[in-house]
């Protein structure tokens, strides 16, 4: 609550954030118990106030289980968003939307790893094609190492098997699914 001097300086921050982030997990550690009812005043919302004094080991299981909190509310909502494309990396999870995903492909570098080409962004995370095939059907399998998302296709040259994508993105599909990818274009 208190940064420096300023008693509710900490409030103000709080408040800040959830104008900018509704959907933010704010967690209070305090000595100022009497400042719990102004957060409510203030619609703040925390997910926890934590007081300071209570023990160190109290108060680091009480943030532990906060990040557990939040991290299985977000397994959960992102599970049942079906416009989301979800991976881990490490210890992070990162989702965006389906919409924004370009290019999956196995990274010949590393084995067991996929490469994310999405608008604006660009990222690796382990994973197999197979497994995010079944999960996002939308997205078409071009050869046995990548799957694109069609709707970010701007042509198709038969020929010499190319496809061009947003962002530049060229990739040559195997024959079988170029013909495969000649008819499913020829019927839509």
């Amino acid at each position: 609550m208190e940064i420096g001097e300023d008693k509710q300086s900490g409030l103000e921050l709080a408040s800040r954030i959830r104008a900018t982030i509704p959907l933010a997990k704010i967690v209070f550690i305090t000595t100022h118990d009497e400042l719990s009812f102004v957060t409510l005043e203030r619609r703040i919302a925390p997910l926890d106030y934590i007081l300071k004094d209570q023990s160190a080991d109290l108060i680091t299981q009480r943030i532990i289980k906060d990040i557990n909190v939040v991290q299985n509310e977000l397994k959960k909502t992102n599970s049942q968003r079906k416009d989301v494309f979800n991976y881990k990396s490490g210890t992070r999870y990162f989702s965006l939307a389906l919409d924004d995903v370009i290019l999956l492909s196995t990274s010949k570098l590393r084995p067991g790893s996929v490469q994310l080409h999405a608008i604006n962004k660009v990222a690796e995370f382990p994973g197999n094609l197979n497994a995010l095939e079944e999960k996002y059907p939308q997205f078409f399998r071009c050869d046995k190492s990548s799957l694109v998302n069609l709707n970010h296709l701007r042509s198709f040259d038969y020929k010499e098997k190319e496809l061009l994508l947003d962002g530049e993105i060229r990739y040559k599909a195997s024959f079988r699914k170029s013909r495969e990818l000649n008819k499913l274009l020829r019927d839509n």
